[in-house]
């Protein structure tokens, strides 16, 4: 008899595939939710070396790969690329790999916990008791309090490295099979400022005791956010520019850039309005090559999918003579940004693009072009007349991937 394969853990799955690839020098140069949205590994800089580490930790939780079994791909990465990283062997394969494992599968646990709080309004945090476990772990352990209770913001699991503790949701017949009642209050939060590492030097980090420095979030939440009604859903489906906002605030005038932005000579014309959203659905497809779904390949080397009629759907009417733009916007752009931002009301953590273009068009005069994309989908775009150059600048923040000219990346 043949052995049963493995139940995939796709909530698990969808989390970690869905992250993107980032060099970093240090865990500290990404800090709390940021890690939920973005694949980094201490040190590695090369997008093929982290690529080939990702895939390692994709099989991982698609076939339950073991821990020797990974580090006989970590040992055939390393030599490939002939990476050169801190620490043993031994050492670094695991944290790799219990690390991501580990954060995967409580990202995918909260996912099946959000779905399920109607029936199922409660969690206990279980912790393993032995002489491994950290002793306010112990203390939480068999703690049971409501789905949306806030302790959960900084106490899911897992609460530092090697941390093997887990929330269980529980229904009310499973607190009277239990014999379990829900807590009358959360375990008081004790904060202590523990110094660390960062690439500006030692930052002070406010963090609760019984954490690890780093880990006082709830993954699941910054990777799924809360859930809204679906009327709330819907209206954010309608404006997705419009519900996001950076994660630690803009910074504007930190990006070595030259203020002003150069403006280009138009290379399409404006076209007819449309007066139907049919009409706007054809104008769109034959305006970007006649395809139900459009790839752009951007100057920071990243694949961008655009699916025609969603986005004819979701541009008023009004603005159907400026959709020849959008593929000189994507095509040569001025400069593309990304930064870790964080959707208003649900908390959910995304990096996304901003892709920039000023284009001085005939009869219209100068126009200030910002398209919005993530995970590789092309999200919205706008457009405003330039008065000054304010607006636009209030755009550059985060990471530059790509800038035409002085003092950007991939430039000549």
């Amino acid at each position: 008899m043949a052995d049963p394969k493995p139940v995939k853990f796709k909530e698990a799955i969808d989390f970690f595939t869905g992250k993107v690839n980032l060099s970093t020098n240090s865990w500290t140069d990404l800090w709390k939710e940021q890690h939920s949205r973005a694949f980094v590994i201490a040190g590695a800089s090369k997008e093929a070396l982290l690529t080939d580490f990702k895939k390692a930790v994709t099989k991982a939780l698609d076939q339950g790969t073991t821990l020797a079994e990974f580090r006989s791909d970590f040992d055939r990465i390393v030599a490939a690329h002939g990476w050169e990283y801190n620490g043993g062997a031994g050492w670094r394969s695991r944290v790799i790999y219990q690390t991501n494992l580990r954060m995967a599968r409580a990202a995918g646990r909260w996912a099946q916990i959000e779905k399920t709080k109607k029936r199922r309004p409660y969690i206990r945090y279980t912790a393993i008791k032995d002489d491994r476990t950290r002793p306010e772990h112990k203390a939480w352990d068999n703690t049971v309090l409501p789905v949306d209770d806030t302790f959960w913001e900084t106490h899911a699991p897992p609460n530092g490295w090697n941390c093997r503790c887990k929330l269980q949701s529980l229904s009310e017949r499973d607190l009277k099979r239990y014999g379990l009642e829900v807590s009358n209050k959360a375990p008081a939060i004790k904060i202590e400022d523990r110094q660390v590492n960062t690439p500006a030097g030692k930052v002070s980090r406010p963090t609760p005791e019984g954490i690890d420095t780093g880990f006082d979030y709830n993954v699941g939440q910054a990777a799924w956010g809360r859930r809204l009604s679906d009327q709330a859903r819907a209206a954010y489906k309608t404006a997705p520019g419009k519900n996001w906002e950076p994660l630690g605030g803009k910074n504007y005038s930190d990006y070595d850039r030259p203020l002003n932005v150069p403006v280009d000579k138009p290379v399409a014309k404006t076209v007819k309005g449309a007066k139907t959203n049919d009409e706007m659905i054809a104008a769109t497809k034959r305006i970007l090559g006649g395809k139900d779904d459009v790839v752009f390949t951007l100057k920071d080397g990243t694949s961008l999918h655009i699916n025609v009629e969603s986005l004819a759907t979701h541009i008023n009417k009004s603005r159907a003579p400026f959709v020849p733009f959008i593929r000189e916007v994507l095509e040569n752009p001025y400069e593309i940004w990304i930064a870790f931002e964080r959707e208003k009301g649900t908390g959910k953590i995304a990096l996304r693009k901003r892709i920039l273009k000023v284009i001085d068009i005939p009869k219209q005069g100068q126009m200030v072009f910002i398209a919005n994309a993530a995970n590789g989908q092309f999200e919205d775009w706008t457009f405003m007349p330039v008065r000054n150059m304010n607006r636009l600048n209030k755009e550059r923040y985060g990471k530059l991937l790509y800038g035409r000219g002085e003092n950007g990346p991939g430039t000549k």
